[in-house]
């Protein structure tokens, strides 16, 4: 994902070979809140997400799978539920790569609703085959579960405004549908193993992008959620980044703005003290306070 001043490197294109790899990696041992800094830095869950080097280069990427390469022209000339049952064609592993690679184009080109159309068809396709594997073969589901937790936490982190990119500028229903696919990546990781900074990204997650709908009060209980599973993580740098957006959600309410422009200050000196996480959290939290006090 690109932030404000779009230095953070962008992902190459991956085959489909490369992306069923990626999806197969499941990442629940991830020592640090590497869920929310992996997107900032464009290494989404699944490194799904991939913008070019100029945000203003929107190309079509010829370079893709020729099925996503298909679809994508279906869903220009015709409509998404004719690309969709493009994507479908063959194997149910290859038909999840495409969604993830459908939806990283759509990104680049910044169709963000079209984005979620796929979005939501991949995790719903992904979400049924898990149900149809539940019996019969255990990990199979497994697998499909990981990709519909991955996918929907990617599609739902890049429609935050809060990341500073001035030409992703998602509509308020691609924001309310991110909250939807953020609740969905939050009751996977609830049914698949709970674990606290998993929890917690998930939890940060849904606040930001209640924050980005002007819920503050809503932004501010998930905030402070989060901010206690990182605490339970034992990560300090997302402790104090959680309680910096807490901050902000404090400062957007207004008769709380006080308070919350002194905690925001704090939480900005002690992340400056956390090394490169915490610098990184404090320079992308700087960047949410100006997009969301320019509103």
């Amino acid at each position: 994902m690109v932030t404000g001043g779009g230095n953070h490197p962008h992902g190459a294109d991956v085959s489909i070979l490369g992306m069923l790899a990626a999806i197969r990696q499941d990442k629940l041992s991830t020592p640090t809140c590497a869920g929310i800094r992996n997107v900032l830095l464009n290494q989404s869950e699944m490194t799904m997400s991939a913008t070019p080097s100029d945000p203003h280069d929107l190309h079509h990427d010829h370079s893709l799978d020729p099925v996503v390469a298909e679809a994508l022209d279906a869903m220009e000339s015709k409509d998404s539920f004719i690309a969709v049952g493009i994507i479908l064609q063959g194997d149910p592993r290859d038909a999840q790569a495409r969604f993830s690679l459908a939806s990283r184009e759509l990104f680049n080109q910044r169709k963000l609703t079209e984005m979620v159309w796929i979005g939501r068809a991949g995790v719903e396709f992904a979400l049924r085959q898990a149900a149809a594997a539940a019996s019969s073969d255990p990990a199979l589901q497994i697998e499909h579960l990981i990709f519909a937790r991955k996918y929907a936490f990617n599609i739902a982190s890049n429609l935050w405004p809060g990341w500073g990119d001035e030409a992703v500028e998602p509509t308020t229903a691609d924001i309310l549908a991110a909250v939807d696919l953020a609740r969905v990546h939050r009751r996977l990781v609830e049914s698949e193993s709970g674990a606290p900074d998993l929890l917690a990204n998930a939890r940060w997650l849904i606040g930001a992008l209640r924050l980005a709908l002007g819920q503050e009060q809503t932004a501010h209980y998930e905030f402070e959620t989060a901010k206690s599973l990182f605490e339970r993580a034992g990560q300090p740098a997302c402790v104090w980044m959680a309680e910096g957006y807490l901050a902000l959600a404090l400062q957007l309410m207004g008769t709380m703005a006080g308070e919350g422009l002194r905690r925001y200050e704090a939480a900005l000196t002690e992340l400056r003290k956390q090394g490169d996480d915490g610098e990184f959290f404090a320079d992308q939290l700087t960047t949410a306070r100006r997009v969301f006090l320019a509103r």
